[in-house]
């Protein structure tokens, strides 16, 4: 039993302590808390008060049959505590895993062969999904188990995922809405969703980084936003993106208009200024049929400023940066064949410096 300091993280703790069941066996366990090592103390002190209690209540957890139903409820407390975005869409995820391998199967007794026959279970629910969209799928069922072993749920050690490598994905490369579209979107919008059309346009970034972003994390004399970015890896990134010459004008005449009302988000919320606006899908389906485009999503304008960039012939290193992917592969993967234009100015420098050579010319 104690309070062990994790060497990759100064602010996470690991308080180690053990419980007995009703047989008197004992099982070793161990939780993770972040905060101060009072906050670690403060734990500890609570656990080996409950521990008598958490061995009649929650023995079921220390006796090794954790059941489905039992860890996505876990996992999705773990997500709210941690203040993760869009829950909904999480909790929907797993709600599946649950749906197919049951409520009341023991984590423990899960199989590599029934993760492949997730995996056809989703193909057979919607052929039209894509192997990117089943792959999350299996993220999500991967983390949610990844934590059970991490926290020693059930007493879990191994997961069936250790071994099992996710379908390879064949990312398609993403094209930029037509000038043409984008001015009649930006005609047939309110200020609000044109001023955030810009914004992505300009930034790259995605719908949600938008309207979370709050002024706090703006510089306009320095000319640096402080993006909170959505990384399922590293939750919790922040990047940095410079506000453009296009840009800041729009970003002063918000301000002002933000200030007047006391908001400390660059895009408030209508009802309450105080908090930011959720979504803007309304004003978007509103535009697209005003201006009759079909199939346009704010996230084409994340793939435009990037697509822009290459066609301008933006090195793809540069072009990654500054739409904040993780790594240079990512980018390359969707934009590297804008570039193809530039490459061939290249390559022709062969036959400009030798010409093709004809016998008898």
């Amino acid at each position: 039993m104690g309070i062990k300091q994790n060497p990759a993280n100064s602010k996470e703790w690991f308080l180690d302590y053990a419980v007995r069941d009703e047989t008197r066996k004992q099982y070793r366990c161990r939780k993770t808390v972040r905060g101060s090592f009072a906050d670690a103390q403060a734990e500890y002190g609570h656990l080996v008060e409950r521990t008598h209690k958490r061995a009649v209540t929650e023995g079921h957890l220390l006796l090794n049959i954790l059941t489905m139903r039992e860890m996505a409820d876990k996992y999705l407390e773990y997500q709210n505590d941690l203040g993760a975005g869009s829950i909904q869409d999480t909790k929907r995820h797993i709600e599946y895993a649950v749906e197919f391998f049951g409520s009341e199967k023991l984590v423990k007794n899960l199989k590599q062969y029934q993760i492949l026959e997730y995996r056809e279970w989703h193909k057979e629910r919607n052929p039209e999904l894509k192997p990117q969209s089943i792959n999350r799928f299996l993220a999500f069922l991967r983390a949610m188990i990844n934590m059970a072993v991490k926290e020693e749920w059930g007493g879990l050690t191994q997961s069936p995922f250790k071994t099992y490598r996710m379908v390879p994905e064949q990312r398609e490369p993403k094209q930029p809405i037509p000038v043409e579209e984008l001015k009649l979107l930006i005609e047939n919008s309110n200020r609000d969703l044109r001023d955030l059309i810009h914004f992505l346009l300009y930034t790259g970034c995605r719908i949600s980084e938008a309207l979370k972003l709050e002024w706090a994390n703006i510089d306009l004399d320095s000319r640096l936003m402080r993006i909170s970015t959505k990384d399922s890896k590293r939750r919790g990134r922040v990047i940095h993106k410079l506000i453009s010459d296009h840009l800041l004008p729009i970003l002063v005449e918000r301000r002002k208009s933000t200030e007047k009302i006391g908001s400390p988000y660059l895009f408030p919320n209508e009802d309450d200024p105080t908090r930011y606006t959720k979504s803007m899908k309304t004003a978007w389906k509103t535009a697209c049929r005003k201006a009759g485009l079909v199939g346009i999503t704010p996230h084409m304008l994340r793939h435009t400023f990037a697509s822009w960039l290459r066609m301008s012939e933006v090195d793809i290193e540069t072009v990654s940066k500054l739409i904040g992917h993780r790594d240079v592969q990512t980018t390359s993967s969707y934009y590297s064949h804008l570039g193809n234009s530039y490459l061939l100015s290249k390559v022709n420098k062969i036959g400009e410096i030798f010409p093709p050579y004809r016998i008898g010319e």
